[in-house]
């Protein structure tokens, strides 16, 4: 590059984000914005939806009745694909965080017999085991959507809290009692 009488030579570097780094999370979003609008989702029509936050991604695939075998070879074709095109992007898919998970009323999971030999997905050459629960964003939801796992985790929570508060509310006057048993407790049941 040329500027008057001022030359300098044209190097190659690589960009970078430092981790923690205020545009980090802006930097990142607009780099995977291309992999949900690329024809790996949209045009081949492998799965009905995806949902991503940060830098957690999950692909929905409905079953049909008729024809669910073939649905879940494409979302395995889907999955390879999906790899690839992270791999090709500098990114990669870390499948011990992978998870996959069939929702249903336990009538309809039943009613697909071949489903239940499937006891596996391949995810980026990792063999990943068909859960009965996955926790997205803090909600533990079960295969049947019946919610009592995450009743579960929340009320055990919020009883340990208040056990714990139980131990110092001698130290506190009411006021404050109040004030740490909203901030430990009600916070966690107004979600």
């Amino acid at each position: 590059m040329r500027i008057g009488s001022h030359s300098s030579a044209v190097t190659s570097r690589s960009v970078v984000v430092p981790q923690g780094s205020v545009l980090g999370p802006l930097l990142f979003s607009i780099h995977v914005t291309y992999f949900r609008d690329c024809s790996l989702l949209s045009h081949t029509k492998f799965i009905s939806s995806s949902w991503a936050y940060a830098d957690n991604t999950q692909l929905y695939l409905a079953l049909s009745h008729n024809s669910y075998t073939h649905d879940i070879s494409t979302l395995q074709s889907c999955l390879d694909s999906l790899h690839i095109w992270l791999c090709e992007n500098g990114l990669a898919l870390n499948a011990s965080k992978s998870v996959v998970v069939l929702f249903g009323t336990s009538q309809r999971l039943k009613s697909l017999s071949g489903l239940s030999g499937l006891k596996s997905v391949n995810v980026a050459g990792t063999v990943i085991p068909v859960s009965d629960k996955v926790k997205i964003l803090g909600a533990t939801l079960d295969s049947n959507l019946t919610m009592k796992p995450h009743t579960k985790t929340l009320s055990s929570s919020c009883f340990y809290h208040i056990r714990s508060l139980k131990q110092i509310r001698s130290s506190l006057d009411d006021s404050m009692a109040g004030s740490v048993a909203s901030s430990l407790v009600s916070s966690r049941l107004e979600c």
